[in-house]
This record gives C-alpha cells, structure tokens and sequence, in this order.
C-alpha cells in the first residue's frame, strides 16, 4: 500500500524539495499551500489557508503516514495536529536554531550590536540550552509547538536549522555579494576576519533530513546545517566562484563596514552528529555545491526585474530582504566598504 505524505507549505523553497524528495522514494505527496504557487510534479495540491481550523482538520483528517510541517509557529498550529492525531502516523516540524540562547540568554533575534550577539564558542548539539516557550517572540513560540508535540505521543521529529537558502528563497541572501559582483566590486571587506557565519543548509541537504526522518519516524530533535561549518569567506568565495567572478577579499579584525547576512562577531555552528548517527543521513550537497543554483536563480529574476519587487523589509533592510547582523549601515554602502579597505592598507 502506498504511503501517504502531508507538506504543510509545499510551495516553499523547502516544501517544493522535500515534496521532490518523497515523491522520488515511493510516497504518495500532498501539498498544502495557502496562495497560488509552483507545486511539485506528480503530487497532489490542496489549496488551503492554516488559520482555517475546519479546513485544516478536514485536510488532516484524511489521514496521512507523515505530516511534514513547515508552517507550524504558533500554539494553535500544534493544536491542529493534536486535534487530529488519530489520522496522523508521525510529525516533522520545521523548528528554528534561533530557540538556542547562550549564557547571557542572547539569541539570534535582534542582533545589531556586538553586546546583543549571542557567544557560542563551538557548534552546538541539541542539548544546548534554548529560550522558554512563550507567544510573543518567533523563538518562544517556535520552542512551545516544539513541546506541544514532543509530549503529544505523536512519533514527531523536530528539525533546527539556522539560515536555510535555495533558489528564489525568501531571504536570499547571496544577493549581498550577488550585487557587489554585478556593480563590478572586486574586493569584498569582511567583518572579524572573515570567520562570521550563521550555519546555511540547503533546502536541498533539509529535504534529505526530511525522508531519513520519514523513514525512521519519532527520534525527536535534530540540528540541520551545510557540511564543513562554511564561514563568510568560504561563502563569499563560492557566490564569486558562482558567477564566474575573480575577487579579493580584505579581511578586518573587527567589525564589517556594513551589516552582512552573516556577520556575528562568533559564528553560530550546529552541530548535525545526532541525524549522522540516528538516521544515517549524508548532506547531499556541499555550500559550494548547493550555492550554484542560488545564484542562477538570484541573477536570472534581477534580469527579469523581478526581484527588488518581492524584497520584504521585514526580514531586513530595504532592497536586501534578508536579516544582518553587527556593522555599519545601508547594505550598498560601498564609499563605507572602500573607507574600510583604505584604513587597513593604510
């Protein structure tokens, strides 16, 4: 008998490959999205909004092996799954690395200054310490749907990934070099040596963690990220690498000229032993790798002029649409990056 498959925001960067990847191992996938969107070949697509408890407990109800959510953020998320546990055979919910907090209780939300940064001085396993559950932050609420169904005695795996990336991602935030290197910039400034980072993962390597999880349902929580603890140097030089660009990087002690997406004074590194060893799973692709398509996909919409248009602020500052961290101002900024450069070599 065919088994059943539910991606709660299978239009997402990660739904659309997670859908991919189940579909390729035999199950039969559904797809739930709220707007109108490109849908996976081959699986079957429900067009439904997830503030709707009806239509969600009538979707749900139609009983699936595997309920992949990508969408669970608050209290009443997690309530729809229990509501309907009965016709649900495991859960994986998407989490967040930004539920870890470090000795100062200092997470990834709303980091500006170097003093806000969360310290974290090797990659952390999923015993690391994380906020309390609460409903007014991102991390707080993302931390109680995480406790809502790992004692719902529903077989549930929780993936924590920091700073997912894919093509035409959300926050794409290649695009912080992307445009460097379209603008003709040649030497890239680097903040605290070029050692920053919030750990990427492919959307790609996460719907690889998805189907291990599916196979092997109900072993709780795991850490999500790129192989080999890719800093902003290895980053910035793959984007380049990418395009088909020669540049130069000048690496300073402290802080960057401007805000990157990836500028925290220490780099923020998971650790994924625990799926290593647990479910067996292998990264599929490298930064290096997985980056290539990011690129493509970040260039063909600037040509297309279609990207600037579906850059939110929200995540960001205006005409970036990705978080940054600890530097100086506007993302373009770039008489600040050649002042930088300039004092060094000086």
């Amino acid at each position: 008998m065919t088994r059943k498959a539910l991606v709660i925001g299978g239009t997402g960067q990660v739904g659309r490959a997670a859908a991919q990847r189940l579909l390729a191992d035999g199950w039969a996938v559904t797809v739930a999205h709220r707007q109108s969107g490109t849908t996976t070949n081959g699986a079957r697509s429900v067009q439904v909004d997830r503030q709707d408890d009806a239509a969600m407990d009538q979707l749900l109800g139609q009983g699936f092996d595997v309920v992949v959510d990508l969408l669970a953020f608050r209290p009443v998320h997690s309530a729809q799954l229990l509501r309907n546990a009965g016709s649900i055979g495991s859960v994986i919910m998407m989490s967040s690395a930004a539920v870890y907090q470090d000795a100062e209780g200092r997470t990834l939300q709303g980091v500006s200054t170097v003093e806000s940064a969360p310290v974290f001085l090797e990659p952390l396993s999923e015993e690391a310490a994380t906020v309390a559950p609460d409903t007014t932050t991102y991390a707080g609420n993302k931390r109680g749907v995480e406790i809502a169904l790992l004692d719902s005695g529903i077989k549930t795996t929780i993936l924590r990934p920091a700073g997912i990336h894919g093509p035409y991602s959300p926050q794409p935030r290649e695009w912080f070099y992307v445009r460097r290197i379209l603008d003709g910039r040649k030497v890239f400034a680097l903040g605290y040596g070029g050692r920053s980072s919030m750990h990427p993962v492919s959307a790609e390597n996460l719907a690889e963690m998805i189907a291990q999880a599916a196979e092997q349902p109900g072993h709780g929580i795991f850490n999500a990220g790129d192989p080999g603890f890719p800093d902003e140097r290895a980053m910035a030089s793959a984007i380049a690498e990418a395009m088909g660009a020669e540049i130069s990087q000048v690496l300073l002690p402290g802080m960057a000229p401007i805000a990157s997406p990836w500028s925290l004074p220490t780099p923020f590194f998971l650790s994924t032993s625990r799926a290593e060893k647990l479910l067996g799973y292998r990264p599929v692709a490298s930064y290096r790798q997985s980056v290539v398509a990011n690129v493509e996909s970040i260039v063909a919409e600037h040509q297309a002029g279609t990207l600037l248009g579906r850059l939110s602020d929200r995540f960001g500052p205006p005409g970036l649409g990705c978080q940054v961290f600890v530097g100086g101002g506007g993302p373009f900024d770039y008489p600040a990056e050649d002042k930088a450069i300039a004092d060094l070599l000086n």
